[in-house]
């Protein structure tokens, strides 16, 4: 005799750690989860949205099984994955009144973490492993056009860091967030193979599929979003549409003057990050000396200003550096 979804679940539940971490995803206790799979009582469609989602090694399985035990009408849009991967209208309302309600020096930071970690809880409930940023244009000097980004929110999940902003990095075409943001399209490699080959400069210990998105307000770009995973081929298309609209959300984390046209875009390639990290370091002491430079020169400066002025000078040395080496390899961008 087949086994049952609830016997499945049983013996995913066998795991105390497994079992508390699906208490905490669902949101129920032990003897709700006890009742599912004695049959006493049956999950509402929420409730399995979320189990599902919460166990993407097994959500085939899964489906399949709960299919034969409920009515395909009552059932079928439950089990969806479209279903699964849909932004709930309260995190939509939970933006809106952040957008309306926060003080706009804090709005973008504020909307973005706030984007960044939902994202973290909903697309991988089953902790596979994620990472998740989002890189914004260097605003460029007067009459240029712009040449590359800068990591300025991250999040991720074990075996990456919580807080990726910490670490800043610039990125130019060589990378995946720079080719989306240059062509203004979304790309997705599902295997480490694939990263390897086209974007090795992308390439962190544990990534094994990954998936960019151009961060656009009308004809006009700010940057993009990218999401990594520690599971091989995990982007699917129904992921990568709801992904697509995280990062239409993201648009209200930036101010309208911060977007471009995407003919003003002409990104450059940036040196590996290693080669980025001596010049990263000096940021902070850097915007206080031009702070004092200013107030010395009698002119007023504000801090958002003055680090401006720094990843201006910070963009120009990096690329100095990538002039300056004659054996980098050559950029591969979708290789066959």
């Amino acid at each position: 005799m087949d086994m049952t979804w609830r016997e499945l679940l049983g013996t995913i539940l066998m795991d105390p750690q497994e079992q508390q971490r699906i208490q905490d995803a669902l949101s129920v206790n032990a003897m709700t989860l006890r009742r599912w799979i004695t049959g006493e009582t049956n999950p509402r469609p929420q409730n399995l949205r979320l189990l599902l989602n919460a166990l993407p090694q097994y959500r085939k399985q899964m489906i399949d099984l709960l299919a034969k035990e409920f009515p395909p009408a009552g059932t079928t849009n439950v089990l969806k994955e479209e279903e699964i991967f849909q932004i709930s209208a309260d995190f939509y309302g939970c933006v809106i009144s952040s957008y309306v309600n926060v003080s706009r020096h804090l709005r973008s930071s504020t909307i973005s973490n706030l984007i960044l970690q939902q994202m973290l809880r909903h697309l991988d409930a089953g902790r596979a492993g994620m990472l998740v940023s989002v890189a914004q244009c260097v605003p460029p000097s007067v009459g240029q056009v712009v040449r590359s980004l800068r990591i300025v929110a991250g999040r991720g999940s074990a075996p990456w860091g919580n807080n990726i902003e910490s670490h800043p990095q610039f990125l130019g075409i060589e990378s995946m967030v720079g080719y989306v943001v240059s062509s203004g399209h979304m790309t997705a490699v599902q295997n480490q193979a694939e990263i390897l080959r086209n974007f090795p400069g992308d390439y962190i210990d544990g990534l094994e599929s990954a998936v960019a998105v151009p961060i656009v307000l009308a004809n006009r770009i700010v940057g993009g979003l990218y999401v990594a995973s520690a599971e091989a081929s995990y982007f699917s298309s129904s992921l990568i549409i709801c992904i697509q609209k995280y990062a239409e959300l993201l648009c209200l984390s930036f101010d309208e003057n911060e977007y471009y046209l995407f003919r003003d875009v002409a990104l450059g390639v940036m040196p590996a990050r290693e080669k980025q990290f001596p010049s990263l370091l000096t940021f902070q002491q850097r915007v206080t000396q031009q702070i004092m430079l200013a107030a010395h020169q009698k002119h007023t400066t504000t801090r958002i200003e003055a680090e401006k002025i720094i990843w201006q000078q910070l963009e120009k040395e990096l690329f100095a550096i990538t002039t300056a080496s004659s054996s980098h390899p050559p950029v591969s961008i979708l290789a066959p």
